[in-house]
């Protein structure tokens, strides 16, 4: 129990809510860490092709870009979509450095 005197800063350190500096809602104390790690439009997240870090409300519109871009692929010698690398190098190329890892 808090005494009746600490009752306005017992409130203000732990129930008052909180206003975030990035996107400036207003948040309950008890949220602020859920807020803050996965809803706060304005939080910064790295592009899953470049890194770059962006906030989290221009995050998707950038990766369909970026990952639109190609990288030239050494082992078929084509450019292969970003967003398609990953499923290109198991599908044609899995086997391949496994081979490779057998043959030293």
């Amino acid at each position: 129990m808090v005494p009746r005197k600490l009752i306005d800063e017992h409130y203000g350190e732990n129930h008052a809510p909180v206003n975030c500096s990035l996107c400036k809602s207003s948040i309950e104390r008890e949220l602020w860490d859920l807020h803050t790690g996965i809803q706060c439009p304005q939080r910064m997240l790295a592009c899953q092709y470049c890194e770059f870090e962006l906030p989290a409300v221009d995050l998707f519109e950038h990766q369909d870009v970026c990952g639109s871009r190609t990288e030239f692929c050494q082992e078929c010698r084509k450019y292969i979509r970003l967003r398609e690398w990953i499923g290109h190098e198991i599908q044609f190329h899995s086997n391949s450095s496994a081979d490779a890892e057998l043959s030293r």
